[in-house]
């Protein structure tokens, strides 16, 4: 009688285990549908970290227009893009006498340098395309003023529309660069960093670039948008793309 019971009980163990083991085909199919639903999930992840990324780049792109609002209520009006001697970077400037923290000079997308303030997001410079900037002084205003011949100032209160005239854009050097990947401290239509770095604006958010106006606003633009506010080029995954 005992010897039935353990028997009995050896059986129910085994049969036990056996109920729980899966086949080689059933755990395949479990692995495959795992790696769907991973297929499925991993691209809506990757664009929800790069909206998180736009929005903090944005918000960047507010704080750098309030830091300057603050240097210009300093300095009877005026902002810049330059000034002697160096020249010496808008970013280095700002963040040297305290109008803004170093760490909002970059775009969270690009390789920060925590030493190098050429590097960084790119305020519009008039003078690297004259004929655009001198043919949009009649909508725009008569407001850029040069003290030497490598430093260059605005003049807000000549600002005509200040909520058409680009401040800071997401900017990067191209791949034939030696700062491939990296920001370009300044931009203009029409103008690639020839003599400098080949650069310029750049759709690194997802096809869209972050722009900011000198009213304060900003706006993630793409390439029908930056085309229509004058820009015939754009950095795209590293290279020069023509619009």
């Amino acid at each position: 009688m005992k010897e039935r019971i353990c028997i009995s009980r050896r059986e129910a163990k085994v049969r036990a285990r056996l109920s729980f083991k899966f086949t080689l085909i059933e755990l395949l199919i479990v692995i495959a549908i795992i790696a769907i639903l991973a297929g499925m999930l991993l691209p809506a992840l990757s664009q929800a970290r790069e909206r998180g990324r736009s929005a903090n780049c944005l918000s960047r792109f507010s704080q750098l227009s309030k830091s300057f609002q603050l240097y210009a209520d300093d300095y009877r009006g005026y902002v810049f893009t330059h000034v002697q001697p160096g020249p010496t970077p808008w970013a280095n400037l700002l963040s040297t006498h305290k109008y803004m923290s170093k760490k909002i000079r970059n775009c969270p997308n690009l390789e920060v340098d925590s030493n190098d303030y050429f590097r960084v997001y790119g305020i519009y410079r008039s003078s690297l395309n004259n004929s655009w900037y001198n043919m949009k002084t009649n909508a725009w205003g008569s407001f850029s003023v040069r003290v030497s011949s490598d430093d260059l100032f605005y003049a807000i209160s000549r600002m005509k529309k200040p909520s058409e005239i680009y401040m800071f854009a997401d900017t990067m050097c191209n791949y034939s660069s030696r700062y491939a990947g990296k920001g370009q401290w300044v931009f203009s239509p029409g103008w690639d960093g020839t003599g400098n770095d080949d650069s310029g604006v750049s759709i690194h958010h997802s096809g869209r670039c972050n722009m900011s106006f000198f009213d304060g606003h900003a706006l993630s633009l793409g390439k029908n948008d930056l085309k229509s506010l004058g820009f015939t080029a754009v950095i795209e995954g590293g290279s020069r793309t023509e619009l």
